[in-house]
């Protein structure tokens, strides 16, 4: 969301051991958001849809400063939910004013990770659930008449071993990253090191927003714009 590493932005504290984890909602102060960043570009009233199982992302708020949610709710569309039958209906709702930028988080796998464990059934089965959700965002952008103009991301925020994530090991830090949309050239594998505040600095850049944050650490990922010789082809398995 912030675009920095988390020493700066400071939503490191939680319970890592257990799914009674928590992360608190103060941001260190300074802090920009690709919310923010996006708004102080473009003046409208429909700048957004956000759709979150829960409010944990919605009520980050950097010291001082308006929280993603209120950011959201004065130019755009927010949606909050708490059951799957919630969360499939409010994804035509979140989109059908056609917002410039659309975030949806679902959280049922990192649940499932810290109640049951990573690569347990239940994990896989929340995976499969959040599969379907996604299923129903690209169906609903087709519907809409709005594929054709979607480039569509989809990301984790970490992984885990057990029941925790935080001390270090690839199968916590290293997350799935996919670009989707008429603006890729080409099937492929991206060969770059990627942070995962990363993504933030890509979308400011897609958006023409040239002047980007001092405070963001993070760089656009342009590799999947450009039909680069040292991209790698994708195996038939992934195409």
């Amino acid at each position: 969301m912030f675009a920095t590493d988390p020493v700066k932005h400071g939503v490191v504290d939680q319970d890592l051991w257990n799914f009674s984890h928590t992360v608190h909602d103060k941001v260190n102060p300074n802090q920009i958001s690709i919310f923010e960043a996006i708004k102080d570009k473009y003046s409208s009233s429909n700048l957004f849809s956000f759709a979150s199982e829960g409010s944990m992302i919605a009520d980050f708020k950097p010291e001082g400063k308006t929280s993603i949610k209120d950011i959201v709710l004065a130019s755009g569309n927010y949606n909050q939910t708490e059951t799957d039958d919630q969360t499939f209906d409010v994804t035509k709702k979140t989109l059908e004013n056609k917002p410039l930028f659309s975030f949806f988080y679902y959280v049922n796998p990192d649940l499932a990770g810290h109640s049951r464990e990573w690569n347990s059934e239940e994990y896989y089965q929340a995976i499969s659930q959040t599969d379907k959700y996604i299923g129903g965002v690209i169906q609903d952008l087709k519907d809409l008449a709005m594929w054709d103009d979607t480039l569509l991301i989809i990301s984790s925020d970490h992984g885990g071993v057990s029941q925790y994530h935080g001390h270090g090991a690839n199968a916590e830090e290293e997350i799935p990253l996919l670009f989707f949309g008429k603006c890729i050239p080409k099937h492929g594998i991206i060969p770059d090191k990627i942070k995962i505040y990363d993504i933030p600095a890509t979308i400011a850049w897609l958006l023409d927003i040239v002047n980007r944050p001092p405070i963001w650490d993070g760089q656009p990922i342009l590799t999947p714009f450009f039909d680069m010789t040292n991209m790698y082809e994708h195996s038939e398995d992934f195409k």
